[in-house]
């Protein structure tokens, strides 16, 4: 039997009418017509969109290519209608796929359809109320029904099954950073996935979402960095999404910091929001995953104090999946050596310099030196009381003077030496002082009354100097 169609004109409902050829055959079709195939239903065996271009495939193996039916804009895209002249029905076609075709795109896709059957009797009915088949055509799936039933004066004739139309987009595709070794998002479950790996405006990849709206795709070779894709989302009626856009990373980030520790905890620097992944026995896994804040800081607590000598690495992984170069860090348990309290020096009042353990000074705040483990804080105690900290040089050596004046009277000093990863010393040996600034009390002289000379009329007070004389 023949195959023929029919192209209708939206805007002037004129009909051009095309008789196929026995064997593969090619019509354009021109932009805001609607289209009726007119040949057996069971006729049609598959249909698939190459390009913009819809591919009907016959039972006897020919293929119809409606040249140009998904190119873009969406709204000229028209209705497929079969008319099936063994039994004068028509039928409205749905395709899985009815969103519009940029220009260059070549990607393919088989396409699922199912057909909405109009009845002999409605159509008939329409006829006669003076619809013609091209504005059946043209009309939707909903109106279609409508339409006709009150045309036959609601003689039955409707669409079956009727379907609401639905023309609202979905909500814009989520896409993940990457870093081009895959591209995973989430979108609506079921809807198709167009990807622009090149930023030209076609698409260069179709994936479908899962029931729970995940999808993925896996370039043949990874995207370069700085590659700039583009996706959008459309549903299962043919609205297209509003596109979502995201630049390609893949460079990693620097290895992360890892402060000095004792095995207690474990803390550091690393880039904001990576994934700090760290090895805690050396065997190559992940013992422990934490996430790097706004800042950059990231803190671990294991259930238990790592072992003195642990070798503990630590990695950070980028929102891109970008992983940095390891950093390694040694848990260190050993406390330091107790520091020295050497010497304190008064540099006040008339009499200075070193004053020995157990000795006086004037100086109510002197200065006291010694040594520790190099980079290693000090805290100096008075009495037990907390008054000062310092750091040890790198040679070990450091110095001390108290910042308020000390009190009158005795002093012990003792100090306490914290290394970098955070073990404590043993106190030092104390160093006695006795702060004295009080003056002593002016001498009292014993008071003696003179007496008078005889010979000379004097007095004097020296009587042992004249009684030797007088003896003389």
């Amino acid at each position: 039997m023949d195959k023929r169609v029919e192209i209708i004109n939206r805007a002037t409902k004129q009909i051009d009418h095309t008789l196929l050829k026995n064997g593969d055959d090619t019509v354009l079709i021109p932009p805001n017509s609607d289209i009726t195939l007119i040949t057996p239903r069971d006729s049609v065996s598959a249909m698939l969109r190459d390009g913009d271009d819809l591919l009907i495939t016959f039972a006897d193996g020919t293929v119809l290519r409606l040249e140009g039916y998904f190119s873009c804009p969406s709204q000229d895209m028209g209705q497929l209608t079969l008319s099936d002249p063994q039994d004068a029905g028509q039928w409205l076609v749905s395709l899985s796929e009815t969103a519009c075709v940029l220009p260059g795109d070549m990607t393919s896709e088989p396409l699922n359809f199912s057909l909405s059957y109009l009845e002999a009797g409605a159509a008939s009915a329409s006829t006669s109320a003076g619809l013609s088949s091209g504005l059946l055509v043209g009309l939707g799936a909903a109106a279609l029904g409508g339409v006709v039933a009150a045309a036959a004066g609601g003689g039955g004739g409707r669409l079956s099954p009727e379907r609401p139309i639905d023309d609202d987009p979905p909500a814009a595709p989520l896409v993940d950073p990457s870093n081009g070794s895959i591209v995973t998002g989430t979108a609506e479950a079921g809807a198709t996935i167009r990807i622009d790996l090149n930023g030209d405006g076609t698409t260069d990849a179709n994936v479908t979402t899962g029931a729970d709206g995940k999808w993925s795709y896996q370039p043949s070779t990874p995207l370069a960095n700085g590659t700039a894709i583009q996706v959008i989302a459309i549903d299962a009626a043919g609205n297209a999404s509003q596109p979502t856009r995201i630049v390609i990373d893949s460079v990693a980030p620097a290895a992360p910091i890892i402060d000095d520790g004792n095995g207690s905890s474990l803390s550091g620097t690393a880039e904001a929001g990576s994934t700090i992944r760290l090895d805690l026995d050396g065997d190559g896994s992940a013992d422990a995953t934490v996430t790097a804040d706004a800042n950059g800081q990231w803190h671990y607590v294991p259930p238990a104090p790592l072992a003195d000598g642990t070798t503990v690495t630590v990695t950070a992984t980028d929102r891109a999946g970008n992983v940095s170069a390891p950093a390694t860090q040694t848990i260190d348990r050993s406390a330091p050596s107790a520091p020295v309290i050497g010497a304190a020096i008064d540099d006040a009042g008339s009499v200075q310099g070193i004053v020995a353990n157990s000795g006086l000074t004037d100086d109510r705040q002197p200065l006291l030196t010694g040594t520790a483990e190099p980079g290693a804080e000090i805290e100096i105690f008075d009495n037990g009381a907390l008054i000062g900290a310092i750091t040890a040089d790198s040679s070990g050596a450091w110095t001390f003077a108290p910042a308020a004046p000390l009190a009158e009277g005795d002093h012990a000093f003792t100090i306490v030496a914290t290394d970098a990863a955070g073990n404590a010393s043993a106190p030092s040996a104390p160093y006695m002082l006795t702060v004295d600034t009080t003056a002593p009390a002016a001498p009292l002289l014993a008071h003696r009354r003179p007496y008078r000379l005889g010979q000379s009329g004097g007095w004097s007070d020296d009587c042992d100097r004249h009684r030797r004389r007088w003896r003389g």
